[in-house]
């Protein structure tokens, strides 16, 4: 079998027993350098994928791609938008919606949350928020005074499924800066929402009928349009399309909210810590390499003899070099697949990890009042190992220049001399 004389050399070079304490301690930093820093960078970014992943498949499934409201106060004609948006290619679906801020209140402990009045029908073409309420919940919506809480908002007032409570809000008045006495209604407990994180607190649904009665609206009045569109990461583009094609055949003024307005520092945090992430772990990685540097130094040095001998026999300069480029590249490639192992490993399980440090530590990593889920996902890319494997290689390989090049100076009539 063909097997090149540098490789060959090279591989033997970097299995032997180093001589010295200090080339064996240097050559073993190196390697659990590497292989830290490719394992901690593959679990990093893994983690940043999980909160893409969670972002996505959670945030954005419960909240509309955006949101169309008039200029001029309520849309009186949301029947009529609702069907010129549904139309455009770009948009999934849309449904009127009647938002306002309420007061939740049960045994005396009160919560402020976002009240909104939805079409259920409707709001499935919009969001997928289905997926994390309790089900058949959204059914009874339109069966009586009936209410879904967000699973926070429940656990703060102590309110289970079955449970009534009291809800207080104001109608709009038509004089400007003034509002109307706070009306409360009781509301029975119909379903929850869960999505272990912030918005579990800053949202609660009833039906649009219900919710046009307890504000005075018309049968056909919303306070905005929710619509979505079918990529949630070019929102503003088609949102601001699909409304300029709308205004074609419908006179009006309106104000478009993409969700990027609201939740559009989550992704954009996301995307900068991957970064940050990448630029601080390769810097890790390669601090590692140059350890190679001086274990190859140090390698040299101890092979010195042998380097002659091989020079006097025949072999050239340029392969020796090649012969210690390949004892770095083979202790660097042993270190990150070592690392890329470690890695996977750890970010495959990076979730169930945590939740017993803190189990054990009794300590929350993301409190669910504040992020917007409350334990630290994982989502581990084959691409990414990959790619971590492949620049830890190449920054072994380029450290490596250096001392193999000084290898390929030595001079095998000094050496061999004893002088």
């Amino acid at each position: 079998m063909f097997k090149p004389l540098e490789l060959f050399i090279g591989i033997r070079f970097a299995k032997a027993r180093r001589k010295g304490i200090m080339a064996s301690f240097i050559s073993l930093a190196s390697f659990i350098g590497i292989a830290l820093g490719v394992m901690v960078l593959i679990v990093g970014l893994s983690a940043m994928n999980g909160f893409e992943r969670e972002l996505n498949n959670r945030v954005l499934s419960v909240i509309p791609s955006a949101e169309l409201s008039s200029a001029y106060g309520n849309i009186t004609d949301a029947g009529k938008l609702v069907e010129l948006l549904s139309k455009e290619p770009n948009i999934k679906g849309a449904a009127p919606v009647v938002s306002t801020q309420a007061l939740i209140s049960k045994d005396n402990i009160y919560r402020a949350t976002s009240l909104k009045g939805i079409e259920p029908p409707k709001e499935e073409q919009v969001t997928l928020m289905y997926k994390f309420i309790t089900p058949n919940a959204l059914a009874k919506l339109k069966e009586g005074d009936n209410i879904i809480l967000g699973a926070r908002n429940a656990k703060k007032l102590h309110a289970k499924i079955g449970d009534t409570i009291e809800v207080y809000l104001t109608k709009n008045t038509q004089e400007l800066g003034k509002t109307s006495i706070a009306q409360g209604k009781i509301f029975k407990v119909v379903g929850l929402l869960e999505l272990s994180g912030e918005i579990d607190g800053l949202l609660a649904f009833i039906h649009l009928d219900k919710a046009r009665s307890l504000l005075g609206l018309d049968a056909d009045e919303a306070t905005e349009i929710a619509f979505g569109v079918t990529d949630n990461y070019q929102v503003e583009e088609l949102s601001y399309k699909a409304v300029t094609h709308m205004l074609n055949e419908y006179q009006g003024r309106f104000y478009v909210k993409p969700w990027t307005s609201s939740y559009g520092y989550l992704y954009q945090d996301i995307q900068m810590v991957r970064t940050i992430m990448y630029l601080a772990l390769i810097m890790v990685v390669g601090v590692a390499c140059f350890n190679i540097v001086s274990s190859l130094i140090m390698d040299v040095n101890e092979k010195r003899s042998e380097i002659a001998i091989l020079l006097s026999m025949g072999y050239s300069r340029m392969r020796v070099m090649r012969t210690f480029i390949v004892q770095g590249a083979f202790s660097g490639a042993l270190g990150a697949m070592v690392g890329a192992l470690l890695g996977y490993i750890v970010a495959s399980n990076l979730t169930r990890v945590i939740r017993t440090l803190e189990a054990i530590f009794n300590f929350e990593i993301l409190n669910g009042d504040i992020y917007f889920i409350d334990f630290v996902p994982s989502e581990v890319y084959v691409k990414d190992v990959l790619l971590v494997g492949v620049i830890a290689l190449i920054l072994s390989i380029i450290a490596s220049v250096i001392p193999s090049y000084v290898s390929s100076r030595i001079n095998p009539a000094v050496e061999l001399s004893g002088k």
